[in-house]
């Protein structure tokens, strides 16, 4: 009888509750050529008994008569493989049904790829979303795994496939308590072994107390790290083979040695190496001159940035509404790209990013504004996004008129400003939300943390609004035209647009992709040739003249508010097709002037996305009618009239 194409490697030790769904996981597989090896390490629990009552030849169990441990385990299957390519399974996590058949099919067709991965979704005990491994989304090409992968671990185990030759001559390396995943990409790497990341979610990722990754982080991640990467490099010393990507892993231990073990020289020196003597001393004479008691201050504004983006031009607009007035714009971070004019335009603007990074600054910079507010019992704080703020509202006086701005709630396992502001909540007289879902998980938040019920009544909800336009007559009659304005990271899942206007590409469909922000290395290589990519686009009458030859805008994020990149669509004509996050489903009703997706997994949306422009192709009449709706809507809500009196309300006149 043939060997198997694959041998599946999972290791178990009492994992009853969750081995039967990961087990199923594998055996349900669209590729069914395959041998699954599990280790069971000794096993107390009834886990054994779910593996054996699955009654499947492919199975093979292998008992340890006593507890090895995962990596010991793990090398004794090694030998045992016979498929040409081996998949690693860990016995809490879920494949996706075509994990096996979109991996193999990388590693048929490319012969340099030692190993194959996907993109992973975290989701908790219960089953539940629980975010994006950061790492994971940051690192797609072979090239961006190589420039990550000495410092921090971006390919998830589970999702792995490595050529079966590889697997056997490196193995995992003993001396490792845990991480040995990790190790072995490195090993790979220094030998400069190609990877292949699809830019898909082929594997949800289990986080739970009694997971590995868990219990090796409670000793204190960055320790764990660095000694992680102390045994990898012994390890490579001691069998004379330090080369390659070995001197990165080697330069980014001496950092987090330093980090772990001597925190105060690290920060010292990251501080320095921060510092721009030249900025710094700008920014107190700024300050100094701006607090001395001679310019009147009427509101205090706190923002991270002044750049180009969806929260910053409503950070604009807000100072709009009080630009008659005195306001000071405090900008607490470096902007990465040039800022946007309305903020000059419509207030003092000093960037105090150099003073907070030394405490002595800092506190100095905190009791300039807080002997403003003493001085001026009228004066309006207020801020968005900014950590800085919540920090200085605790050392700020009672009673101080102290507003922020919450656009969405960030993942559970981030840190973000409903967090932030846990300590300081009782001096908050006011808390803006942009939409009703916002609202909703701040009062959820309120009681799962205890807050008291009042402060729910702080609560206000502010549209954010669009400059109105007169109406634009699309031309449908030619090439069908889709938009993707936005960043490129991990949450907005650029990928997943990229990847239908490849599937619609290599169809010749009567449509074309085109792209607006920083995207070229977020973009998948392969999907490149389908993409036209029109970089960051800093002119607006570049983006209304995209925007105007635009019929549809794609919105495939995992979390979002109510972006503004809809409004600006809307009230261009433009449909949007959206993944249902947030608080778009408050203003976008799919059929009438827009359309929601009814999945949030990649590869779901993907179909969908692909089913639904096929038939907006040969259906261009719905296609118009929904495009005048959106409009319409566009219109009569995002009203910048409403806005402004709304804001002139709350900041006070």
């Amino acid at each position: 009888m043939s060997n198997p194409k694959i041998s599946v490697l999972m290791t178990v030790y009492n994992g009853e509750r969750f081995i039967r769904e990961s087990v199923a996981s594998i055996l349900g597989q669209t590729f069914s050529d395959f041998e699954f090896l599990i280790v069971d390490d000794g096993s107390t629990d009834k886990t054994v008994d779910i593996i054996k009552s699955f009654n499947d030849k492919r199975i093979v169990l292998i008992n340890n008569t006593q507890n090895l441990g995962i990596i010991k385990s793990l090398n004794k299957a090694i030998e045992l493989i016979k498929g040409e390519y081996c998949a690693r399974m860990d016995s809490d996590d879920i494949a996706e049904p075509s994990r096996f058949e979109k991996e193999i099919a990388v590693l048929d067709k490319m012969p340099n790829v030692a190993a194959v991965t996907s993109h992973v979704a975290l989701i908790n005990d219960k089953g539940e979303d629980a975010g994006l491994w950061a790492e994971d989304m940051e690192a797609i090409t072979n090239k961006e795994i190589y420039r990550l992968l000495p410092h921090r671990n971006c390919i998830a185990n589970p999702a792995a496939m490595i050529r079966s030759s590889v697997f056997k001559k490196y193995k995992y390396n003993t001396g490792q308590k845990d991480s040995e995943d990790w190790d072995l990409w490195l090993a790979m790497a220094s030998d400069n072994l190609g990877f292949y990341k699809i830019p898909e979610t082929l594997v949800k990722y289990r986080i739970h107390d009694a997971g590995t990754t868990v219990k090796s982080n409670k000793g204190g991640i960055l320790k764990r790290i660095a000694r992680f990467k102390y045994v990898y490099l012994k390890t490579k010393i001691s069998k004379f083979k330090l080369k390659g990507t070995d001197y990165k892993v080697l330069s980014s231990f001496i950092t987090d040695f330093a980090r772990c073990y001597f925190p105060f020289i690290y920060a010292l020196a990251g501080k320095i190496y921060s510092t721009n003597p030249l900025g710094f001393i700008r920014q107190y004479s700024q300050i100094r001159e701006q607090f001395s008691g001679r310019k009147p201050i009427s509101h205090i504004f706190l923002f991270p940035f002044t750049h180009v983006g969806g929260a910053e031009k409503v950070h604009a607009s807000i100072l709009e509404t009080v630009a008659d007035k005195s306001p000071v714009a405090l900008i607490t971070n470096r902007s990465t790209s040039i800022p946007l004019p309305e903020f000059e335009k419509n207030a003092v603007v000093i960037n105090v990013s150099q003073l907070l990074i030394w405490p002595f600054s800092k506190k100095w910079l905190t009791n300039k504004i807080c002997a403003a507010i003493q001085n001026n019992k009228q004066l309006c704080l207020f801020s968005s996004n900014s950590k800085y703020y919540y920090e200085l509202l605790a050392k700020a006086s009672s009673g101080t008129k102290a507003i922020d701005l919450i656009h969405a709630f960030v993942h559970s396992y981030e840190d973000g400003p409903e967090k932030w502001s846990l300590p300081v909540i009782d001096k908050l007289t006011k808390r803006v939300v942009i939409n009703k879902q916002t609202a909703n998980d701040l009062e959820k938040f309120y009681a799962r943390n205890n807050i008291p019920q009042k402060f729910t009544e702080r609560i206000d909800c502010i549209n954010n609004f669009i400059a109105h336009k007169e109406k634009i007559q699309k031309d449908t009659s030619g090439k069908l035209k889709v938009l993707y304005v936005g960043r490129g990271t991990a949450e907005k899942r650029v990928e997943i647009v990229s990847r239908v206007a490849r599937i619609l590409g290599e169809k010749k469909a009567n449509i074309e992709f085109h792209f607006a922000g920083a995207l070229a290395n977020a973009i998948p290589k392969e999907d490149i040739p389908y993409c036209i990519l029109h970089g960051e686009v800093r002119d607006e009458a570049i983006l209304d003249k995209l925007y105007a030859e635009s019929h549809i805008l794609l919105i495939t994020s995992s979390r979002e508010g109510f972006p503004m990149v809809i409004m600006e669509a809307m009230m261009n004509g433009v449909v949007p097709i959206s993944t249902n996050v947030g608080g778009i489903s408050e203003h976008i009703k799919t059929g009438a002037n827009g359309i929601l997706l009814e999945n949030i997994n990649a590869d779901a949306v993907v179909n969908e996305l692909v089913a639904v422009l096929e038939h907006f192709i040969s259906s261009r009449d719905k296609l118009n009618t929904i495009s005048v709706n959106a409009y319409k809507y566009a219109v009569t809500t995002f009203d910048k009239k409403q806005f402004i009196e709304a804001y002139q309300n709350i900041l006070g006149r």
